[in-house]
């Protein structure tokens, strides 16, 4: 397997994921629209379905940049050609431990995002307590540490792989 195939293929199975996920969401809401709620109520399941789907559509569109994205910098070994840094090569570690460090801050960022979304649409809809703002709060830093994690998988990787070796 080529490298670019294997960092297209884990983005594409994360928008499946965070699609499949929206599931859960798109029960909630339609229960909640069967039941005939108040309209905050709606709101507050169809916050985190409406996260979720665009995410994962997102995702699904931008996958052949994300792939990018995970091989931009990617320096070759000593003795191997130019190619394989730009993901045409085949599969080495250092390539599959940069692309699972970066679908694993991607899994951390997207079940974080959509009760980032509920919780913020609680703010919108004037229910604001402390309960609320430590909520914000944890869940925006598993959001950054998802992107982090996303962002920095090249440099984890490296990281991990000098630690195996010493």
């Amino acid at each position: 397997m080529r490298v670019r195939s294997a960092a297209l293929l884990a983005s594409r199975i994360v928008a499946i994921y965070i699609g499949f996920h929206a599931v859960i969401y798109s029960g909630e809401f339609a229960h909640d629209l069967i039941r005939r709620r108040p309209v905050a109520v709606l709101a507050r399941s169809f916050a985190p379905l409406t996260a979720l789907l665009a995410l994962a559509a997102i995702l699904w569109i931008l996958a052949p940049r994300v792939a990018a994205a995970l091989l931009r910098g990617s320096a070759p070994a000593e003795g191997e050609p130019d190619a394989e840094s730009a993901g045409e090569g085949p599969l080495r570690a250092r390539d599959a431990g940069t692309i699972a460090f970066a679908v694993s801050g991607l899994f951390i960022a997207a079940q974080a995002a959509p009760l980032l979304a509920a919780t913020v649409q609680r703010f919108v809809g004037g229910v604001w307590n402390r309960d609320a703002t430590g909520d914000v709060l944890a869940l925006g830093t598993r959001v950054l540490i998802g992107v982090l994690v996303f962002v920095n998988a090249r440099g984890l990787t490296s990281g991990v792989l000098r630690f195996r070796d010493s």
